[in-house]
């Protein structure tokens, strides 16, 4: 603990390395990418605030712990991901990312009873191919992404009365508007690297407001009338 500079040396480098996104690496801490670990709590103050949120009687209620966890995950994972720039951060930061889009996925998939088992066992194949081939996360990632998306405006489509769009159109512009900031600060467009203000570090809030406002969505919807 007596060298910080060295503290992370010992551990396999994440596949960013040496250029992981705009922000300057502090070879000299323990915290490498300082605004770009701080801003990960986010997605931590989200899971927070979603495990004291009251119980809705919305048909989400049961599924709202699967939430928390991705949420927590998402924030702690990118943390320990910036803070070291390691690989074992990057397959925590992306595993938790994973968590939140399945979910989304199999909660209009609705495979019954046997969710919790569907669930982990999507989770823990994405798992593997995050670790023997971690190239393909982005892609993985985005495929997922995109089918939930792609679900969830089919059902609201058909379902619109017993929803909020304007909640999760709104998410979904959050979450554009978060990837644009990611996509300029990966390719250096936006950057200036000793700058505390980094457009990852913004991807990372924006993200943690857009879960947010899925969440709100999701404990908004109204059961079928019986």
């Amino acid at each position: 603990m007596d060298n910080p500079a060295g503290f992370w040396e010992g551990w396999r480098a994440a596949s960013c390395v040496p250029g992981c996104f705009c922000e300057a690496v502090r070879a000299e801490s323990w915290v490498r990418q300082p605004a770009n670990t701080l801003s990960s709590l986010a997605f931590v103050l989200v899971g927070l605030w979603a495990l004291r949120q009251p119980s809705s009687p919305s048909p989400f209620r049961p599924y709202r712990p699967y939430f928390v966890l991705a949420a927590l995950l998402i924030g702690l994972g990118s943390a320990f991901y910036h803070a070291s720039l390691s690989f074992a951060g990057q397959f925590w930061d992306v595993l938790g990312m994973y968590l939140l889009a399945v979910l989304m996925l199999l909660y209009r998939l609705r495979p019954g009873r046997l969710f919790g088992v569907v669930y982990g066992l999507s989770v823990a194949g994405l798992a593997l191919a995050l670790w023997f081939w971690p190239d393909l996360r982005r892609w993985l990632f985005a495929a997922t992404l995109l089918g939930a998306i792609g679900l969830e405006l089919r059902h609201l489509g058909r379902h619109r009365p017993r929803l909020r769009p304007g909640l999760f159109l709104g998410g979904l512009a959050l979450y554009a508007l978060a990837f644009a900031l990611w996509a300029l600060d990966a390719t250096g467009t936006l950057c200036n690297p000793q700058s505390w203000l980094q457009g990852h570090a913004l991807w990372h809030v924006l993200g943690a407001l857009a879960a947010a406002t899925l969440l709100r969505y999701y404990t908004s919807e109204r059961a079928p009338a019986q």
